[in-house]
Order: structure tokens, then sequence, then C-alpha cells
């Protein structure tokens, strides 16, 4: 259940990470859309299942792992388990939206996790967040 402060909180801790760039374990994708759920509601959806690595290589053996156990096999599937998906064109402010990733291939999951803020998401990226407009095909999950 989202926390009464949770769009404040939300905003704050967007802002506090704007220029915090992406680092594996830390600061990645999923450590952050992981913190995005837990400033909304205190609880982290992967707080019992959260990855030590600092690598993209050890980040994608470690994926692997976790999918194994949860006998999914991706990224999207393993969130379903946790969190409800939104079938729409325009997420709730603070939804966790997913994107394929294609471009770089150390980017071990195949999928970029951000935050819904508008009609844009909120990414990232080497030099901190980027704001990249929500697009079809995209794929949303609420945050309750």
């Amino acid at each position: 259940m989202k926390k009464n402060s949770w769009e404040k909180d939300l905003e704050l801790y967007i802002e506090d990470v704007r220029t915090k760039p992406f680092y594996w374990g830390s600061h990645d994708c999923v450590v952050f859309a992981n913190q995005i759920v837990k400033v909304q509601t205190g609880k982290g959806f992967l707080d019992d299942d959260m990855p030590d690595y600092d690598t993209a290589i050890r980040a994608n053996r470690t994926y692997q792992s976790i999918l194994t156990k949860m006998k999914v096999t991706n990224l999207k599937e393993a969130i379903d388990t946790k969190l409800k998906r939104f079938i729409g064109i325009v997420p709730p402010k603070g939804s966790i939206v997913c994107k394929e990733y294609r471009q770089r291939i150390e980017y071990g999951i195949g999928y970029n996790l951000g935050v819904a803020i508008d009609t844009k998401a909120a990414f990232l990226s080497e030099n901190g967040l980027e704001f990249i407009r929500i697009r079809a095909g995209d794929v949303f999950w609420t945050v309750d």
C-alpha cells in the first residue's frame, strides 16, 4: 500500500538520483526500480531477492540464476510475480516501466527499468537519469 507521502517521496528520490550514474549492483535499473517501489510503499518488491554483483557479466549470471529459481524465462515474467501489470497507453505516475534494450550487449538482462513520471519515464544512464517518452510496446506495472 502506498504511503500518504508517496508522491513527494518519489519526487525527492528522483531529484536525489538525477545526476547519479548507472553502476552495476548499486545503482542499476533493477536496484532503481526496487527503490522506486520502496520510496512509495516502504518496501521494495525485490528486497528479498536483491542480488550481489558489480559487472554486467555477473549481473547476467545472477539474474539467470534468479529466473531459474523463480521458474520464469525473463525479467518481465519475474516482475509479473511481484507487481500488477498496467494495461493502457500512459501508466499512472510512479509505475515501473520496462523497455527492451538491444543497443548495447553489455546490458546483460535485455531490458531497462524506469519509472513513469507523466508521458515520459525516467531511466538510468551513464550520466544520471534520462527522461524518455513512453511508447507503444513498453510494459508497465502499477505500484499499489
